[in-house]
């Protein structure tokens, strides 16, 4: 199981993406109660999104390629 979790503005979204169908669809059954959760984080749930496979992986930047702007 691999997730995402992300705040924007004052909602709470969580995507997720199970390798097995089985258990993706177990995560689509407790979608609902996720949901609750947060809610009961004081969080306002977002986007709730579950997927079979894995989440597409990106490419990092090579190591020493990051530029710090707060200069």
């Amino acid at each position: 199981v691999h997730a995402l979790i992300s705040l924007s503005g004052e909602r709470t979204s969580v995507r997720m993406w199970a390798e097995r169908p089985a258990t993706a669809a177990q995560l689509r059954a407790g979608a609902a109660q996720l949901s609750q959760a947060l809610s009961k984080a004081e969080l306002k749930p977002g986007e709730i999104v579950i997927r079979d496979g894995a989440p597409v992986q990106t490419a990092s930047a090579p190591a020493g390629h990051f530029l710090d702007r707060a200069l």
